[in-house]
């Protein structure tokens, strides 16, 4: 996982899901005394492995990688390959990485996809992404 993804995972749940925020301002607030503290006692991340080596391992178990955010589909399709300079690993994942909306009408075209859709009696949660809460800033 990259380590912005585990960091922002940080800050959502030591700050954001316990708190309580009734405006866009408090919001901020409250991440900026997340920030304080976290700089007061932080240490680095440190990766143990390779890029390579962690997708090598990946495009090994799984044949195909599905992402539901454009940014990390979009970088893994189109710099991912430039800044491993066509290894054999970029082209694997190259090949293999999906955005969801690109293998749901992969699946249609094939004629895989069942659109038997029925009503779910089911509340769906849906996490707001950072970059939006930003632009409310």
């Amino acid at each position: 996982m990259n380590m912005v993804e585990i960091w922002f995972g940080i800050l959502t749940n030591q700050a954001i899901r316990r708190g309580s925020f009734d405006s866009v301002t408090r919001l901020v607030g409250g991440i900026k005394t997340f920030l304080s503290r976290w700089n007061e006692g932080a240490k680095p991340f440190v990766w143990t492995k390779t890029a390579e080596q962690i997708l090598t391992k990946a495009v090994r178990w799984l044949n195909l990688f599905t992402r539901l955010d454009t940014s990390c589909s979009l970088f893994l399709k189109r710099d991912y390959p430039l800044w491993m300079m066509g290894s054999d690993v970029a082209k694997q994942v190259l090949q293999n990485v999906y955005h969801f909306s690109e293998y749901l009408l992969l699946l249609h075209m094939r004629g895989e996809l069942n659109t038997d859709f029925r009503p779910l009696p089911q509340t769906v949660f849906y996490h707001t992404p950072f970059y939006k809460i930003a632009e409310l800033c």
